[in-house]
């Protein structure tokens, strides 16, 4: 990604998200299955993309990289739970990243999941490794959507127990 101060990606944004559609569609994936995944600055575009487009999205793991980046200022966190997704970090554990840890602190301090893991880079890059994040966001993202699911069962019983103790009719 090649942005200038002042670009904007939504162009770009349709058009992934419309092609991410079209291949839902043409091999029958179903959306519980759609996760995001990057390194370095494509893992900075995974974390943009499932924090402006959390319905598109079930999750993200990002490798090297994650929220700091060109697209940070474009970025809104969300502290609603059924605009947030699940995000699993791995970060080269050679490298001291505060930053990288401040933002995914303060992720979760919004409500997002967030699992970051320090391991070597070479491991990053091992089959094994990218299953267990695959894996790791397949869980999460379930449990993520029965709590999300609950809290709005919860609030729906909530107005209406408000209502039926404040409404008469006569």
């Amino acid at each position: 990604l090649n942005y200038r101060e002042g670009d904007t990606p939504y162009a770009q944004d349709k058009w992934l998200v419309s092609l991410k559609n079209e291949l839902m569609l043409q091999y029958q994936i179903h959306r519980n299955k759609v996760f995001l995944m990057g390194t370095g600055k494509a893992a900075h575009y995974a974390s943009y993309l499932a924090t402006q487009y959390p319905r598109e999205f079930r999750g993200a793991a990002l490798f090297n990289g994650a929220w700091n980046g060109p697209l940070e200022k474009l970025m809104s966190p969300k502290n609603n739970p059924e605009q947030q997704v699940p995000f699993w970090v791995a970060v080269d554990d050679s490298a001291v990243q505060p930053d990288l840890e401040r933002k995914a602190l303060e992720m979760q301090n919004k409500g997002y999941p967030v699992q970051m893991e320090k391991v070597s880079v070479g491991s990053m890059a091992s089959k094994e490794f990218r299953q267990k994040a695959i894996d790791w966001l397949d869980n999460k993202s379930d449990a993520w959507e029965q709590h999300v699911q609950s809290r709005e069962k919860n609030l729906k019983e909530k107005i209406k127990g408000i209502i039926a103790n404040n409404i008469t009719i006569e």
